[in-house]
Order: C-alpha cells, then structure tokens, then sequence
C-alpha cells in the first residue's frame, strides 16, 4: 500500500505539492495579463488569483488584448476587494462594460483619461464611490459637467472628498483657415471640492495646429476651496482649453499665497504671470518646492523672479528652451539645489556662456566655452539620474582646460544614470595613439570606402562579416565583439591601435544601469515635431559637423546596456550601414521602445540593410518609430518587421518613400481561410443558427462572446509538442527532421510541420526553429508571442491618396472585430487632410509615437502621474 501511495503522489504535478501561500507568492511577480489567463487554468488557481493582495491595485492600461466582456467578467466577483484600478488609455472598452465599476465599493483611487464614458454615466459611477480620494477623467465639453454634478448629490459628495483630481481635455479641433474662437466661462467643479490637495491638467497632444471650438474660462465661485493645493501639473501639449484652463485655476490659487510643492507650467509666460496678483508673491519662498517647471521662459537665473537661493529641496527643474541659462545658472544651481534627481536643460544653447571678465584694454567680455558651470553641476549634484543637454554642442576644444576628453568623459563620473539625453557631437573627439598629437578628421566612416553597387548581394556579403549577424545562437552577452571589422570601416579606423576606446564605451563602461537614451541632433526637426504639430514643411536636418565622426564603430558599444528600455537616435548622418543596430537588438535584450530618425545620409538610406538584419533579434520590442525620407517599405522591409512578434504600435514617416499594400497586409496576419470556415462552422452549429438565416461571422462571434481562436491554439500545440520531441533527440526526432530515400511525387508538396510551424512562428528558417527549442525558455517565449499583437499601424509616405484610404480602409474592417483596440493611419506625408486624419488617432499614440519629442527628464524622475 505504501509503494503505490508513493507512486500516485509522485505523478502529482509540481503545483499540487505547493501550498496556497506559496502560489500566492508566485503569483505576486506576475503582470496583469498573466494573472487573468492563470485564473482560468483551474478552480484552485482561480481561488488564489482572487486573493486581495492580487486585486487591491489592478493596472489595465496598454493591455490592448482586453475587451469589455472579458474585463467585466474578471471584475465582477473580485469587486469588493479592488481598491485601486487603471484604465487609463483604454479607449477600445465600451462604455456598457464600464458599468460594473460602480460595484467597487471599495475603491480609493479610480483612473479613466481617455475613456468613452460620458458625464452623464461618469457622475452616476462616483454617487455609488464612497471612498473615492484620486480620481481621473476625461472630458470632452466642459460646460456640460456642471449640470451634471448640479443634478447628482451622489457625485458632489465624492468631490467633497477627493484629494487629487486630474482632468484630460479631449475637444473636436476645428481645421480652417480663417478660424473662430469663442470664449466662454461658467462655473467649475471646484465648487464642490473642500479637501483638494493635488491638480493636474492634460491638454490634447501637439499633433496639429487645430483649434478648439470654445475656450473655457473658470470661473472659482469658491476660492477657498482650493487653499490646500500644494501641486498644480500641466502636460506639455500646446492645448489652449487645456491651457487657459489651467493658469485661470493657478492664478486663483495664488491668490491664497500657498507654497507649492509641485507647479509644473510648460510654456508658461512668466513674464506676464509675474505682473499677476499672488504668483510672484508664491515663487518669492521656493523653500518647499520639489518640483519646478518653468519652461521656455526668458527670465535670467539667478532673478527677481525665481528666488533659487532658497530652493534646497528641489529635486527636479525643467528649464529647456530658456536662452537665458548660461554658465552662472549652473554654478547657482550646483551651490543650492544639491538634492537634484532629474534636469532637463535641453536647447539651453548658452550653457558654456561665462560671465563678464575684464580684459586688459579694459573691456568687459564673456567667455564662450566656460565649462565650469557644467561641470560643478555635475560634480555637486551627486544624487542626478535623470540629465537631458540635448541640443547643446560641447566639443574637444571646450574642455581642452580640463583632464576630459569629451563630454561623454564627463558625464561618465556619474556612475548611476538611468536617463540620458545628449547631442551626437558630445561624442566626438581628437585622438591620434601614435604621434600623441591632437588632430581631427571630419570624413566619417564608410565615405572613404570604394564604391560598389549597393544591393542584396552587397549586403549580404557586408552583413556575413558581422560574424553571423541572422543566427538568433549567437550569444548576447558581447554583441559587439566580431572577428572581422564591418565594412564600412574607413582604412584609418583599421590602423587605430586596439587600446582606443570610444568615448560612449567609457560611458557604457561606468553607467551599466541605463534604462533610457537619446542621441538627439541639435539641429533636426521631425516632420512631426512638439513644436509645429503635423507640419512636414517645419522638417529640417543641419547636423553638427562634429557629429560627423560619430558612426557605426562609437554606437557599437550600446549594445551592452541590457537594461536599456528605450532608445532614440535622430540624425547621425555617420551611420552608415547600420551595424550598430544588429548590435543593439543582440545585447539589449530588454528594449522596448526604438526611435529611429534620418541617420545616415539623406539621399539614400544605406543602413537599412542593418535594420533588416536586425529585426529578428528584437525580444520584447513593442513601438518602432522609423523616420527617413527615401525609405522603401517595401515587403524586405515588412518581412523583416513581422519576424518581431512582440511589435505593437508602428510609426513609419517617409516623405518620398514607397509602399507594399500587399506587405502591409501580410504584416498584420496571415489568415488561413479553411481553418477559419471550420470554426465558425462549429459557431454557428453550438448556437443553432440556420445557414439561411443572413448572419455574418462578426454577429456570431458576438453572440458566442469569443474571437477566432482555432488557428492560433492549434499552431501552439503544434509548436508544444514539436519542441518536445526536438530536445528529446530519439527515433521521434528523426522521423520529423529526417527525409526519406527515393523521388518525390509528382505535384505539389504536402506542408511539413517544421515548415509551419517555421513560418508562423516567423523564424526566418527551419535550422532557426530547430535550434530555438534546444532553449526551453527561448522556445515557450516565441510560442507566447507567435500570436499577432500589432495594433497601432502609421504609415506616412509618398503614394496617392487613394491607395492610402484603400489600404487604411481594409485593414479597419478585417480587424476591427478581432482586436478593438487597433487604430490604423495610413496618408501621404504632403497630401491635405493630413491634420485632420492624424486627430482621429488616439491621445495615447499621438503623443508617445507620432509626435517625435525627448522623454528624458520632461517629467520628475519615477514620476507615475
């Protein structure tokens, strides 16, 4: 009896051995995707997953793959326990599915910014929150709010007791030449606040020069209300609603000389809010302030405005696009503010600006490469992690009076970076190893390279040298070591001696821990940009002759950052062939996001060879922004991108670029038309529905409440079962890689499985598939993200109107059903309309990939708001 109890628990699985707390505590490592599919593995699981400390804070936000019924069922019987929930960004969920909302009783803090949910509904969900403290909303007619909340006890009360609150502005933009704006004013919800403490503002995004049909004056009809607000946040967006309804609620504020400890104002005039009534009186004390804004102002620091002596506790300043910052700010800054986390300096031109020095014949004159500023700023500020100087040159020459070579030298004696934002030509330097005398050359690489017909061959045979650059095998662990040089190495690289080390190794060398980097040119403007909105005629590239140098060979060396998380480079014209890329898809092995702009040369866009070859190495990359006029996106190109799997939003800008509708198509799915008849046969035949009854496929995928699944679950199986058999090596293995002796028949083939599996997996080759399942982890990894997860789709190129529309038109109505979080904007660049269509994108997509902008340091550091 003994020996068959011990057999019987020996076959139990591992997770039954387990106890709950155990699986609890597993279960606390997992996202939010991974514990819904776990809950619905069995009724033990799902007994766990509804523990509180699962559900006490749940985040849905930019988990594209939920819908509405699928979200009210994970909610409902989890409802009392749920005292934090997210949905912002989830534009796709119904607003019908939203309603079980007013079942968390329980809830303190409620998220909806860019959520369909009217007013009417909004009020009637807070009335059922009687705990509600932080709330976020999305609006889209201000002046319907206060009938609202006038009709609604329920909903004045829960403003009675928010603590912070937080308000998206989502008004139709009105595109006309000759525009109307109509001012207006009423009273606001502060009337109902008593216990505000934090304000925050989020205006549309910059994605247009559109004007609001109105623009809302508030009217505070209680302005003591508001004498507990210590944090006021505008986004940076040039919103004029969003805008005028901001500084009228600051102004209001100030008038009750509270001290703030957050005012974050992009773009605030100081110069006229000064003359206003309490603002300077707030600013005169910044002994509290931690976080400070104020942007693209034209006041001198040190000033009677902004009193920075007293700002000991600041821990982060955004002070880009200022002309008046110069080496004396720095110094200031150095001396009095030592607990600086984040800075953003950006476009600050005049950094290296000295003050007024006597000269012999008397003459007061400044100097313009004092690096001293920067450089105590640097050097007293030791808790920084956050630095953005992008915009600003600092060549060799500026530090020739210093023991550092560049700046990137500099910035290296900071050994716990996370974010950093720098112009290319900070990267370049003077060096000859050999007669130790300084020199400096101007070609970068690959111009000094015989020339040869570019083409696939070429490429290929550039790309071999890269030690093997399409075999996924490859170890990560030092991408850019290779046995040959690339070939786009110009002959004096090649005679260089082994000890030269890159300035950006010495910066990758100290700083391992960076999770954020841009290499952004001073003098290029997106097509797209803050600045201008969706303007292409605002493009403009005039790189720095410096940053000349900086190509292939410097950038090699980012592949070894494998916490890097996000990355953009904008015009570098000395990356050529692009082997910096397959080094960076290799060895950052955690990069999410990649933004790509104008490098190399204009005319022609060499390194897209690299690009190709870089794709299937991109593990968990989600958003691909790619912007060069004469790209080809063409089916190389799509074929390459759709080997990434786990890609979900695309944002394509090529102003004379071609386009492949039929590769754009394939990019999105491959559908298999008879496994999907079969499917909805099985449909139709469980909810008994006649074939001479005149239903669609979409009507009976809503009425079964399920999207097509059939294709997709039997690829897995397959994909399970063949990786299985792989890493076992017996007679099963070789009867599935083997061939048989003898001619094939006449006709065409059957389908291997390896060939299937192969191409849905999107391996590249089957001898790729083979050697993927030797890693168990690295085989369940392409299995998970084999299924198709692409959802945003912008394409902006050189083809007609009409092809766009067509293109943009398909792909709506195939996959609207399946995934109703997808949003597709396929243009020409220089077609009219452009403002308009852009505008129906959502907020979300518009500002994190249209619109090509810095996000180092635009925000405090670790800022969740």
């Amino acid at each position: 009896m003994a020996s068959s109890e011990d057999e019987d628990s020996s076959k139990k699985l591992v997770f039954d051995r387990l106890s709950d707390e155990i699986i609890l505590f597993i279960f606390q490592k997992l996202e939010f995707q991974d514990i819904f599919h776990v809950a619905q593995v069995c009724k033990r699981f799902s007994q766990i997953c509804k523990d509180k400390s699962l559900t006490r804070h749940i985040t849905v936000a930019k988990n594209y793959w939920l819908t509405s019924e699928k979200f009210k069922d994970f909610l409902r019987p989890i409802a009392d326990s749920v005292e934090a929930l997210n949905l912002n960004s989830c534009y796709w969920l119904r607003p019908a599915g939203l309603d079980v909302i007013s079942k968390c009783i329980n809830l303190t803090s409620l998220h909806l910014i860019q959520v369909r949910l009217s007013v009417k509904n909004l009020c009637s969900i807070m009335s059922f929150l009687s705990n509600l403290t932080n709330l976020s909303f999305s609006i889209s007619d201000i002046r319907d709010l206060h009938p609202e909340l006038a009709a609604s006890t329920g909903a004045q009360e829960c403003l009675a007791r928010l603590v912070k609150l937080s308000l998206h502005f989502r008004h139709q933009l009105v595109y006309s030449n000759c525009p109307v704006i109509n001012f207006c004013s009423g009273p606001t919800l502060f009337e109902y606040c008593r216990k505000l403490e934090e304000f925050y503002v989020y205006g549309f995004p910059s994605n247009a020069r559109g004007i609001p049909k109105y623009i809302f004056q508030p009217q505070i009809l209680k302005p003591e209300n508001l004498k507990n607000v210590r944090v006021m946040a505008l986004n940076d967006a040039l919103d004029p609603a969003a805008r005028m309804f901001f500084f009228g609620t600051l102004l209001a504020v100030c008038k009750l000389s509270v001290k703030f400890q957050t005012l974050l104002q992009p773009s605030g005039n100081v110069d006229q809010l000064w003359t206003m009534d309490g603002y300077a009186t707030c600013l005169q004390n910044m002994e509290e302030l931690v976080h400070f804004d104020p942007s693209r102002t034209t006041f001198q620091i040190p000033s009677e405005v902004l009193h920075f002596e007293t700002a000991h506790n600041l821990q982060y300043l955004n002070l880009s696009d200022n002309a008046a910052v110069t080496a004396e700010t720095l110094h200031l800054l150095a001396d009095t503010c030592p607990k600086l986390t984040s800075l953003n300096l950006q476009n600050c031109n005049y950094i290296l600006l000295g003050p007024l020095k006597e000269q012999n014949n008397s003459e007061q004159r400044r100097i313009y490469n004092d690096i001293s500023g920067l450089q105590a700023l640097l050097l007293s500020c030791v808790e920084l992690r956050s630095l953005n100087i992008s915009g600003i040159h600092v060549h060799t020459q500026d530090l020739a009076a210093t023991p550092y070579s560049s700046l990137a030298a500099l910035l290296a004696l900071n050994t716990k970076w996370t974010c950093l934002s720098i112009s290319p030509c900070c990267l370049s330097v003077e060096r000859n190893a050999k007669s130790n005398k300084r020199t400096f050359s101007l070609v970068p690489e690959g111009y000094l390279v015989k020339r040869r017909r570019i083409g696939a061959n070429a490429a290929n045979q550039s790309f071999s040298m890269f030690s093997d650059a399409s075999s996924p095998t490859r170890s990560q662990d030092d991408p850019s070591t290779s046995s040959s040089p690339p070939s786009s190495f110009s002959p004096s690289a090649l005679s260089d001696e082994p000890s030269f080390v890159p300035e950006l190794e010495k910066l990758v060398r100290s700083c391992p821990h960076i999770q954020n980097f841009e290499l952004n040119c001073s003098g290029f403007r997106s097509a797209f940009n803050k600045y201008f909105g969706v303007n292409p005629t605002t493009c403009t590239s005039s790189p720095c002759m410096f940053s000349l140098t900086v190509g292939d060979q410097e950038l090699m060396c980012i592949g070894r950052w494998k916490y890097l998380k996000s990355l953009q480079l904008t015009s570098i014209p000395g990356v050529n062939q692009g082997h910096c890329l397959v080094a960076i898809a290799k060895g950052c092995v955690s990069l999410e996001q990649l933004s790509i702009a104008s490098l190399g040369q204009i005319a022609h866009c060499l390194y897209r060879g690299g690009l190709v070859a870089a794709f299937p190495f991109f593990s968990v990359l989600k958003d691909f922004r790619l912007e060069h006029p004469y790209l080809k996106v063409d089916e190389m190109m799509l074929s390459a991108m759709a080997k990434c799997s786990t890609l979900e939003r695309v944002c394509i800008i090529a102003k004379s670029g071609t386009m492949d509708t039929e590769g754009v198509k394939e990019l999105f799915e491959k559908t298999q038309k008879k496994l999907e008849a079969t499917e909805m046969w099985f449909l139709r035949r469980m909810l008994r529905i006649s074939w001479t009854a005149k239903k669609t496929n979409d009507t009976v995928l809503e009425e079964a409440h399920t999207t097509r699944l059939l294709i997709s679950k039997i690829r897995k199986r397959q994909a399970t079962f063949f990786g299985h058999v792989m890493r076992r090596e017996k007679l099963e293995n070789l009867v599935t890689t083997g061939m048989l002796e003898g001619k094939r028949s006449r006709g065409k083939q059957r389908e291997k499985l390896i060939e299937g599996l192969t191409d849905w997996l999107k391996a590249g080759k089957s001898l790729e598939a083979i050697e993927a399942t030797k890693d168990r982890k690295k085989w369940r990894t392409m299995i998970a993200n084999a299924v198709e997860c692409l959802i945003s789709f912008q394409l902006y190129t050189g083809r007609s109107l009409t092809v766009c529309r067509g293109l943009q038109a398909y792909l709506m109505s195939k996959y609207k059903k399946s995934r109703p979080a997808v949003s597709v904007c396929i243009h020409p660049l220089l077609a009219g309309g452009l403002q308009e269509a852009t505008a129906q994108m959502p907020d979300q997509h518009i500002d994190e990939m249209t619109i090509l902008k810095s996000t180092v340091a635009m925000r405090p550091y670790e800022w969740n708001h």
